[in-house]
């Protein structure tokens, strides 16, 4: 039995298929299927807006986002997914004026469909929810105090630069409930984000198809 073991980079193909050769690999043509795992990051931002209750002004956030990228796929177009969070965020209230951090750490579970699986290019759209803790710089509120995100959705196409290894890139809106902690208090964000991700196949563990 002939096994080749082919490691290129991080994003390179790597197989452990009885009897295969490079040029199968090369030659994959659907690069989204069932049982596949997607492992990656993606960095981001987002513009925020939330009304305090009673409030006369809405208030205007900026954030900077770290999102880590676990998935599977459970059927040939349906990814499940699992992404830790950490997001830095600058807000400066209209009732105060003073600048606030607000460091969140978080997480969100949902699932994406893909399209088109066969090109280089593969678009997806998202829904997920999830929960984040707040904690605070230049603020006398409480550390840590949980809000919940409901909903997470957006779109977006990943872009393969090999059969294993593509761009990840997004635009989502989020919706944030109790935002910064405080109860009743809703803020709405709209973003973008960019990453890489690789995609472990069901070959390179199994050693078949």
């Amino acid at each position: 039995m002939k096994i080749k073991i082919a490691v290129l980079t991080l994003c390179g193909s790597l197989t452990l298929v009885p009897g295969a050769d490079a040029k199968d690999s090369q030659t994959r043509q659907v690069l989204i299927e069932a049982r596949i795992v997607e492992l990656g990051g993606i960095g981001g931002f987002n513009y925020s807006m939330a009304k305090p209750k009673g409030a006369d002004k809405t208030d205007k956030f900026t954030s900077i986002n770290l999102q880590s990228v676990i998935g599977y796929l459970v059927t040939d177009n349906f990814e499940l997914e699992f992404n830790p969070i950490l997001s830095i965020e600058s807000l400066k209230p209209a009732a105060t004026g003073n600048t606030i951090t607000n460091t969140r750490l978080g997480a969100l579970a949902g699932g994406a469909f893909h399209f088109a699986r066969e090109s280089r290019i593969v678009p997806y759209i998202f829904a997920a929810a999830g929960f984040q803790t707040n904690s605070f710089t230049g603020a006398s509120d409480d550390a840590k105090k949980v809000s919940l995100i409901l909903p997470d959705v957006g779109l977006g196409i990943k872009p393969f630069i090999t059969d294993d290894c593509a761009i990840r890139m997004e635009l989502f809106v989020r919706k944030t409930l109790n935002a910064e902690g405080i109860k009743d208090f809703n803020e709405v964000q709209v973003g973008v984000g960019a990453g890489l991700t690789v995609f472990i196949r069901p070959t390179l563990i199994t050693g078949y198809e």
